[in-house]
């Protein structure tokens, strides 16, 4: 074992080690936790580079003078206690998905041989298989662990297989964690992972809360027939040259979501989003062509994509339906039309600027670049973006997705609501893809993506509830 493998061999056992300190979380109050965190943040970032004689750091950390990842893994758990102060066992969780599945990747990628994964030939299926293995029971005992549901002398065990919600809500998180985790997103795992995992926890139990409310026979009256329906889309959508093999797949699934849990609005919304989306691409082909700018593949979308665009929606059509009397469906109704404009505002611009733009711009700097130019914006295709967000938000009126209004104005207020989010979000990552690249940062597309959707949604959410 050379230099290089020991260090990263004692960094994944100090990485994988310290998730026994998440064990004490079932006894400290959000305060004590805090406190922990932030004297493991100091550790980190003065004491265990003396104490390791920087063993820990990789070749171009020691170039730099520290570690990110090494503060970014306490750094995180800061920002995790202090949004779930009243509830540690999120805490816990992500930190299992983060020290646990994201360790136990980097260990089985590294270990077992396997097949390269499609989106990323430098990640491994086995490693992608025991994130959501190992994160996923990970995150499962820490729930139960830290809510008190597993004894401390005996008779654990059994419970956590007890738990089916409670394990369908981790291995979700952990799912979707390895997708985040296998992206050459340009971002750290200390820092996407326990995020991403704590939002898909939280999201997981928002909807598990909901499960005795649901009118289940009509779920599956609406998603069995949207099955199908998306299956033929999905088949044509390829045949058309729109969609991947994998895109068509994940269309199908997210549509089948959407109209079970949201209902058929939530359905027209996702073919009302690919209809402008797949339109845009095409516009102006041959001009993104000869500037070698246009789409990749043709123009086909890949799964990546397609759940960057419209994961999030699915997800908010989880909530839709009735449920308890704080009910969150009016809500989570904006939050998906507004996640769908932000990705149809930030498709248009960005093809409609590459093809027409005459100006294009970053919106940081107000500097003038190429056309294509990450994070770059166009007057054209800012225009046209916010006629895209706003025709999403006018054509969700008739859905019920949409907080209830009272006559034109207010349909007019809530349009311009969900055209405000989608215009934040799409701006959101402008400014966030330029500011990477100034610093030689490249962020993932598709992560790029889906945090616009996520900022557009939360946005939409919070302009109406102020």
């Amino acid at each position: 074992m050379n230099g290089s493998e020991r260090s990263e061999a004692l960094r994944k056992g100090v990485h994988l080690g310290c998730l026994l300190f998440a064990l004490l979380l079932r006894w400290l109050t959000w305060k004590g936790a805090l406190l922990m965190a932030c004297c493991a943040l100091l550790f980190n970032a003065f004491v265990l580079p003396l104490a390791s004689g920087r063993a820990l750091e990789r070749d171009a950390e020691r170039e730099r003078g520290y570690s990110a990842g090494m503060l970014l893994y306490p750094g995180t758990l800061v920002v995790l206690i202090l949004i779930f102060r009243e509830r540690l066992e999120m805490v816990g969780a992500a930190w299992a998905l983060m020290a646990l599945g994201d360790g136990m990747a980097s260990v089985a990628g590294r270990g077992i041989p396997s097949a390269p994964l499609s989106w990323n030939p430098g990640k491994t299926w086995a490693g992608f298989l025991a994130h959501v293995l190992f994160g996923g029971v990970g995150a499962a005992f820490m729930v139960l662990w830290i809510s008190g549901h597993l004894p401390l002398e005996g008779g654990g065990w059994p419970a956590l297989w007890e738990q089916p919600e409670v394990l369908a809500a981790a291995f979700g998180a952990a799912l979707f964690t390895a997708w985040l985790e296998s992206l050459d997103s340009g971002l750290d795992d200390n820092l996407l992972v326990p995020l991403g995992g704590g939002g898909a926890l939280w999201l997981g139990t928002l909807v598990l809360a909901r499960t005795p409310d649901r009118d289940w026979a009509a779920v599956l009256d609406r998603g069995l027939p949207a099955l199908g329906l998306c299956a033929l889309l999905g088949l044509a959508a390829w045949a058309v040259r729109s969609l991947s093999v994998s895109g068509a797949i994940a269309a199908t699934l997210l549509g089948s979501v959407a109209a079970g849990f949201g209902g058929w609005g939530a359905f027209l919304m996702l073919c009302a989003f690919f209809v402008l989306g797949t339109t845009a691409t095409k516009a102006g082909r041959r001009v993104k062509e000869r500037r070698g700018i246009a789409e990749e593949r043709g123009g086909r979308r890949a799964a990546g994509n397609v759940l960057a665009n419209g994961g999030l929606a699915a997800c908010c059509a989880l909530l839709v339906l009735p449920g308890p009397a704080t009910d969150l469906a009016p809500l989570a109704g904006l939050a998906l039309v507004a996640a769908l404009a932000t990705a149809a505002f930030d498709t248009v611009s960005s093809e409609i600027g590459k093809a027409f733009g005459r100006t294009t711009f970053l919106p940081a700097s107000g500097r003038s670049v190429a056309p294509g130019t990450e994070g770059a914006v166009s007057l054209e295709g800012t225009v046209a973006g916010c006629l895209a967000g706003a025709l999403l938000g006018a054509a969700a009126l008739p859905t019920g997705l949409l907080p209830a209004v009272q006559g034109w104005p207010g349909a007019v207020g809530v349009v311009l609501v969900v055209a405000s989010a989608a215009f934040v979000g799409s701006g959101f990552e402008s400014v966030v893809g330029e500011l990477a690249g100034r610093r030689g940062h490249v962020i993932h597309n598709d992560v790029l993506n889906f945090t616009n959707t996520l900022v557009g949604g939360l946005s939409a959410v919070l302009i109406w509830s102020l």
